[in-house]
């Protein structure tokens, strides 16, 4: 949190860098935030994990934005903006039609289409983006890795990504 920032009676979650100058007021802020300086964020507004919020932007009351959103400076956000919520069954389509090359179920298709949109990220919050329930998404995510068509790193939380072409060459060449 940077100098001359006013927060008042808001939720600010881990991870999440506030630019100086900036004011929360009664607002909620998720997980691995950026947000820029001189940014207001009025009451009862809520940003979701991952977003961005750039220098000089303003959410007005009861705007909700992301999750996984780049809001550019000096913009200002009246009401909900979302990055991809729609894309996930749009890519999960795509997945699935292309059955015969990969063999994905509509699960297995709906978390490659969460990693494809997030890059990484941890098994609960591909949960979250899924609304496959955890247990099974474990059971996915290794079954997926078993296949090599995702990787995973480090421990806590273990983290989750599609695996790249070397990645894959290397494994059938050894």
């Amino acid at each position: 949190i940077s100098a001359s920032t006013k927060i008042t009676f808001s939720v600010v979650y881990e991870n999440t860098r506030i630019g100086a100058n900036t004011v929360l007021d009664t607002c909620v802020v998720a997980e691995n935030c950026r947000i820029g300086d001189r940014v207001e964020i009025e009451r009862d507004t809520v940003v979701g994990a991952g977003t961005e919020l750039g220098d000089g932007s303003h959410l007005t009351v009861q705007s909700r934005v992301g999750p996984f959103v780049v809001v550019q400076p000096h913009t200002v956000v009246e009401g909900t903006v979302t990055a991809f919520e729609k894309d996930i069954e749009r890519i999960c389509g795509l997945l699935e039609k292309a059955h015969a090359g990969f063999g994905l179920t509509h699960e297995e298709a709906k978390v490659c289409g969460t990693l494809c949109e997030l890059g990484e990220a941890d098994a609960r919050t591909i949960t979250r983006f899924t609304n496959i329930p955890y247990s099974r998404t474990l059971s996915i995510l290794t079954g997926l890795q078993e296949r090599g068509i995702t990787v995973s790193f480090g421990n806590i939380p273990k983290m989750y990504a599609l695996a790249r072409e070397e990645v894959k060459d290397a494994r059938s060449s050894s």
